[in-house]
């Protein structure tokens, strides 16, 4: 088990940089932890049907996906500070976009301008990478993006109070304030310019010709699909099969949450003894026990169960990005996370459309169809992990 004291010396190992930017990553996650258990339900509200709620995600997912490529080009040419500030400030405006629609068609705007800002993550994975240098980058990655699950413990119980007392207007603006916030945070980082290709140096690796890159490339779709297939109609099942109110959902996320905080330190340290792929494939496995116990209790401890287990989502996602970068050359490693990214979010777009389907057919049948894929998954990873070899590309200097 991981220790306060192991996480403490981890947290001081990674230095300053990274903390500064943990620290904002956490306040912008809080922002978006204060509504998006109940996202899908504001739809609803604002008279999106579910096929329309399945769109508005897929739509997400498009704009991201598009984001990821420019994002890493971007990363690798310019200023990645400059570029996290000014990703964060288009993407903050969106909550108040949000805030005042009337119609669901009204909040399409935010929506564009919220996922155009995921062109920041190669900025981010970027930095981070760089920071870290020849160490092994997962309990750096872990301790960024443990913010995700840790703003949840609290994030989406308050959220869905604020929604029950004042309305989802109210969770909103609190959401643009952590934004605002966060997007300041980033002012007190570390300039870090693009790194610049040395005269006398070549690259020992071109993308393409990085073979275990590729083949978790060709992984990712199928992953991105596995995890988002089902997450936006957790709620909506919840309020509208087990009648759930929307504050104990927000209670619940929160609980998942907890499961996210404890697997993501545990596999951020346990990747570097057991290996990332392998730590990957336990993530998999987890999250699919977890997603069909939602899908059969509406209260009791096999929910519990099911949302603690379902939290290896968070997980699962910090060790992507820790896979890629230990794949990834420093002269391009913007571009690695670009052609990830792009490629992980043709399964994300699709994912919504197919959850939609399978939600109006069945209910449950999402919820078992996600736990099938979850052992198929598991087995193909565990099949792969020999060839996933997780080293990194850097570039040899010509003698």
């Amino acid at each position: 088990m991981i220790s306060p004291r192991v996480v403490l010396a981890t947290w001081d190992r990674i230095g300053p940089d990274i903390q500064r930017l943990a620290f904002s990553f956490f306040l912008w996650e809080l922002g978006f932890s204060l509504y998006a258990p109940l996202w899908s339900v504001h739809l609803r509200d604002l008279g999106a049907a579910p096929h329309q709620v399945g769109l508005i995600f897929s739509l997400s997912y498009l704009i991201s996906t598009l984001s990821a490529v420019p994002g890493g080009l971007l990363a690798d040419r310019f200023n990645r500070k400059r570029l996290m500030i000014l990703f964060w400030s288009i993407g903050a405006p969106s909550a108040l976009i949000f805030a005042f629609a009337t119609r669901w068609e009204m909040t399409i705007p935010g929506v564009v301008l919220y996922f155009s800002s995921f062109m920041v993550l190669p900025s981010i994975n970027a930095y981070v990478t760089h920071l870290v240098g020849d160490d092994d980058p997962a309990p750096a990655f872990a301790m960024v993006y443990v913010a995700t699950p840790a703003v949840q413990l609290v994030g989406p119980t308050v959220g869905g109070l604020i929604a029950e007392q004042f309305g989802m207007r109210a969770v909103l603006l609190m959401s643009f304030i952590c934004y605002i916030a966060s997007t300041i945070c980033l002012l007190f980082l570390s300039s870090q310019p693009a790194p610049r290709v040395t005269p006398g140096v070549r690259r020992r690796r071109s993308l393409s010709g990085n073979r275990p890159f590729l083949i978790f490339l060709a992984l990712a779709p199928l992953l991105y699909l596995y995890f988002y297939m089902v997450l936006p109609f957790i709620g909506p099942y919840l309020e509208e099969i087990h009648g759930l109110s929307r504050g104990w959902i927000g209670a619940l996320t929160s609980l998942a949450a907890a499961g996210g905080v404890i697997f993501t330190l545990l596999v951020g340290q346990a990747g570097v003894r057991w290996g990332r792929v392998r730590m990957l494939g336990l993530a998999i496995s987890f999250f699919g026990i977890g997603v069909p116990l939602i899908g059969i209790s509406g209260a009791g401890p096999v929910l519990v169960a099911g949302f603690l287990l379902a939290g290896c989502f968070y997980a699962s996602t910090m060790l992507m990005f820790s896979i890629v970068a230990g794949m990834a050359r420093e002269r391009s490693t913007g571009r690695y996370f670009g052609a990830y990214g792009f490629t992980g979010g043709f399964g994300m777009i699709l994912a919504p459309t197919l959850g939609g389907w399978l939600y109006n057919w069945a209910p449950q049948a999402l919820f078992f169809g996600v736990g099938a894929m979850g052992a198929v998954l598991t087995a193909l990873v565990a099949g792969l992990s020999r060839w996933l070899e997780e080293e990194r590309y850097h570039d040899t200097a010509i003698s």
